[in-house]
């Protein structure tokens, strides 16, 4: 029974037409958000739920701004010294979660952005240097000395915790994201989240659900009041440590085309899922224990940001396999609904035999196409295409 998700999800689809993806990725945001020092898990060197996350879609039609700035609006009625917008520098951050004369610094924040691609790229320029080294070190807690000469004298970030909810459009990710950094660990704690499951749009904006915004507004107010009274850590039942296992061994590098990516995703993936099955668990109760129905959520929604990743890697660095994986899904959207079967996408896209395969087989993962049933294997484009 879910306690706060389903609100908020019931509000959003009122609110606005976009895509469940969006909406169910910034509510789990939003619900971190509030768990953050609050909630946590002794694993390894200690697992929090905060989240890095971003929405990636069309430039103007993916209602990408307008779901983050929604939840991030919610987020400053429950507990407004959290949430965040990115108007200030790279530096400007780090200075604000720094202690400073003996003043302690905002080290749990949420941050916002609208477009991370090109934001990312103004950071780096700001921060002279990697700041994804340095936003890494915010999601992991560690505690760093900052002794750049723009902000004065040195002074330490102690026990940071950032989350991050951003957006951002796949043309400004081709521009601004340089191939390497989609090896690194920043990009690997990132859940990336695309609209697989547009709405039809409105035709008339609909008036603000303003009962629907206070249920979940109450509901998440009631979540954050019982957790700052009652901070604890959680715990993992057998039977949910179990089938954790199980997932964990069921991931595969498939059609990576880096195997330097895929073990950063994938060991950040194991991580980000214990993250996400604690905001899970406490949105299905206040119990303290998280359970297999947890962890089962939180790897159906990780697996997905894990193909995303997949996909987004392989268009945005631009290799072979992302222009077969083009033209594939180009030939079957122009189908339509009669769809095409392998010898006809093979014939209207005229890659070799060997290249129609695995094309077809990585669309079929990230749910861009389907199988249409029948008694010869067809296939046809799925409620929504990715952007070609």
């Amino acid at each position: 029974m879910s306690r706060f998700l389903k609100d908020y999800q019931t509000f959003s689809e009122k609110a606005s037409d976009a895509s469940l993806e969006f909406t169910q990725a910034c509510g789990l945001s939003l619900l971190s958000s509030v768990l953050v020092r609050y909630r946590w898990l002794n694993i390894g060197k200690g697992v929090h739920p905060n989240l890095y996350t971003l929405l990636v879609g069309n430039s103007s039609d993916d209602r990408k701004s307008t779901s983050i700035n929604r939840a991030m609006d919610m987020l400053a009625l429950v507990s407004p010294r959290r949430a965040a917008n990115l108007d200030f520098s790279a530096a400007s951050l780090v200075h604000m979660m720094g202690d400073h004369k003996g003043k302690q610094g905002r080290r749990v924040m949420t941050l916002s952005f609208e477009e991370f691609g090109d934001s990312l790229a103004k950071m780096n320029l700001n921060w002279g240097g990697d700041i994804g080294t340095t936003l890494t070190k915010l999601y992991d807690g560690k505690s760093f000395e900052v002794s750049r000469l723009t902000q004065g004298k040195p002074y330490k970030v102690k026990n940071p915790s950032l989350a991050i909810l951003a957006a951002g459009a796949y043309g400004m990710l081709e521009k601004h994201v340089k191939p390497l950094e989609w090896d690194g660990g920043f990009f690997a704690r990132i859940l990336f989240i695309l609209p697989h499951t547009k709405r039809p749009p409105f035709t008339v904006e609909p008036a603000f659900p303003q009962v629907e915004h206070d249920n979940a507004l109450m509901s998440l107010k009631h979540i954050h009041g019982e957790v700052t009274n009652n901070k604890s850590v959680m715990s993992v039942s057998r039977s949910a440590e179990q089938l954790y296992i199980k997932y964990a061994n069921a991931v595969k590098a498939d059609d990576f085309q880096s195997l330097t990516a895929f073990d950063a995703v994938r060991a950040r993936l194991l991580n980000i899922m214990w993250k996400v099955a604690m905001v899970y668990q406490v949105d299905l109760g206040p119990g303290l224990t998280i359970t297999d129905q947890a962890v089962d959520l939180a790897w159906k929604f990780g697996n997905t940001a894990m193909n995303n990743f997949k996909y987004l890697y392989n268009r945005c660095t631009g290799d072979d396999h992302t222009k077969n994986m083009r033209k594939v899904e180009a030939a079957v959207i122009a189908a339509g609904a009669t769809g095409l079967t392998k010898r006809e996408i093979h014939r209207k896209t005229h890659l070799l035999d060997g290249m129609v395969m695995p094309s077809i087989d990585a669309l079929l993962r990230i749910g861009f196409i389907c199988e249409k049933p029948g008694n010869i294997l067809r296939y046809v484009a799925s409620g929504t295409q990715s952007p070609i």
